[in-house]
């Protein structure tokens, strides 16, 4: 059996700390940090896999004393991105059950961008327009650059999240129409991974509608396998940062980024739908909100 049972992840700016804050309080969950902090994991990402192992040498027995199933587990939203992380993990952790975030792209560029701007000094240094940030992030700075505002690592390029997804294959990936949706992307595919999917988008964390919600969090607990009414989502993080609104991305200079990021949320919302959502191996839960919210991902939100 693997040692760390799941994983939240998948992508940045989608909700995993709110869904990591959450997790991390229900009893028989170990989330990897033994300060009791919640943090995120990123040692297979630098495959320092002893230290990984290390986290859960103390956790290692199945069952508590009154037979209640104890479960591993830790967040990192860069599993399907990064190369390394992806490649580790699997290679050790072949069955684990991923459980991954998204969001409509527009807002994601936008709420990617602000959190990783909003500490940078704007009196000393210029911060990159969103319109230069189409495209792909990339690291080739020849000159002195200052780190913080690398305007490389945020770029339209982190909401392909069907290309991440794609990864896991799940899907057949045989046909004209589905290598066109992911744009004949040349990311390496992972058949051996075993595991089972939970796909979610953010907005089914700030479900208004109590009854859906609660129905959520049941599925998630099922999915999990954590004890019935122990996961509640309504645990608030506190950060300690201020949610500077840096940029605004419905402004209309920002018009051309999210008409590029509208074009990335059609495939990305069609791949999903018409591929994806057919392997026995992907629970959704609320399947029909769960595709009212990757619909809109077709639209402009700021046309609303």
């Amino acid at each position: 059996a693997n040692l760390v049972d799941f994983a939240i992840g998948g992508f940045a700016k989608c909700g995993t700390t709110t869904l990591m804050a959450s997790t991390a309080k229900v009893p028989q969950v170990f989330m990897g940090n033994n300060d009791g902090r919640e943090r995120e994991v990123h040692d297979l990402r630098r495959s320092f896999v002893d230290q990984f192992q290390n986290r859960y040498k103390d956790h290692r027995t199945y069952f508590s004393k009154d037979g209640t199933r104890l479960l591993n587990g830790f967040k990192s939203p860069e599993i399907l991105q990064s190369q390394d992380f992806l490649v580790n993990m699997l290679n050790h952790l072949p069955s684990i059950d991923l459980v991954i975030t998204t969001r409509h792209p527009v807002l994601h560029f936008q709420s990617a961008y602000n959190y990783k701007y909003r500490n940078v000094n704007r009196t000393v240094y210029k911060l990159p327009e969103p319109v230069d940030l189409i495209g792909k992030c990339t690291h080739d700075c020849r000159h002195d650059c200052v780190p913080k505002v690398d305007h490389k690592a945020v770029c339209t390029e982190k909401a392909y999240f069907h290309y991440g997804l794609s990864r896991l294959h799940l899907t057949p990936l045989e046909t004209e129409k589905e290598k066109e949706l992911l744009d004949h992307h040349h990311l390496s595919i992972h058949p051996s991974w075993n595991g089972r999917l939970f796909l979610m988008e953010i907005g089914q964390l700030a479900d208004s509608n109590v009854t859906r919600k609660n129905n959520w969090e049941r599925s998630y607990e099922q999915f999990l396998g954590i004890i019935p009414n122990s996961f509640d989502t309504n645990v608030t993080h506190e950060n300690g940062r201020s949610k500077d609104k840096i940029v605004n991305i419905c402004d209309d200079e920002h018009r051309p980024v999210r008409e590029v990021l509208v074009e990335v949320g059609i495939k990305a919302s069609n791949w999903i739908r018409e591929y994806l959502l057919k392997s026995d191996r992907v629970i959704v839960a609320n399947r029909e909100h769960f595709l009212a919210l990757i619909e809109k991902w077709k639209f402009d939100p700021c046309d609303a």
